[in-house]
This record gives structure tokens, C-alpha cells and sequence, in this order.
């Protein structure tokens, strides 16, 4: 059953990020373009926020990704979110405002909890 969760969870995770994608990729009215913004070829500098384990938040330009964040209650050796970090990812407050994707590597419970992702979609 867990694994079926976890299947389900990871198609919902891949559809939310193409449709973000897809309305990226968009050109808004009276938005500028962002390779007029970045004429002289500077490239916008890279954020990196720690979440635990392996978990975290990288970011640059507007768009922020989680890898391997999702998750509560791993193997003892490992270390979890503290509670307050988790509440701010799944409420969407600041840093992890604006998430567009959110990637899983592996299915191991320092990577990746079904429970937790529901809560953050």
C-alpha cells in the first residue's frame, strides 16, 4: 500500500511541475522579458538552504526546487526536518515560498515520506 502511495504521490509531483512549467514557459502581458533583464550575460547567483539529510532547497532567479525535503521520520542514524522547517515547507512560507518542483531521488524514508508530500501539495 505504501508503495502505491508513493507511486501516486510522485505522478502528482511530476504533473504539478510540468503544468508549472507550462505556465513559465507562458509569456505574460506587461511582464519583462528575462533575457532583457540579463543582457550583460550575468548569470543570477545559485541559493542553497539546507533542510536535513540530504534534503534541500535550491534556488535561483524566482524559481526554487526541493530535493529529497519531503520527509519526517527516517532511520534513527539520520537526521529529519525539525518540525518548525517542515511546517514552513508545507504552508509555503519563506524560503520555501514559490516552490516550483520538488524531486525525489530514491524511496527511502531520509529521502521521501507519502504523508508528507500529500501535505505539501
Amino acid at each position: 500500500m505504501r508503495a502505491i502511495i508513493a507511486g501516486v504521490v510522485l505522478v502528482l509531483v511530476l504533473v504539478t511541475s510540468r503544468f508549472a512549467q507550462a505556465q513559465q514557459a507562458r509569456p505574460l502581458k506587461g511582464k519583462p522579458d528575462r533575457a532583457a533583464d540579463n543582457a550583460s550575460g550575468a548569470k543570477a547567483p545559485l541559493s542553497l538552504t539546507y533542510v536535513a539529510n540530504m534534503g534541500v532547497l535550491v534556488g535561483s532567479d524566482g524559481t526554487k526546487v526541493l530535493i529529497d525535503a519531503l520527509f519526517d521520520k527516517p532511520n534513527p542514524e539520520y537526521r529529519s526536518p525539525e518540525p518548525g522547517v517542515l511546517d514552513k515547507i508545507i504552508k509555503g512560507e519563506a524560503p520555501y515560498d514559490g516552490v516550483k518542483l520538488a524531486l525525489v531521488t530514491h524511496n527511502h524514508p531520509d529521502h521521501f515520506a507519502a504523508g508528507v508530500a500529500i501535505r505539501f501539495l
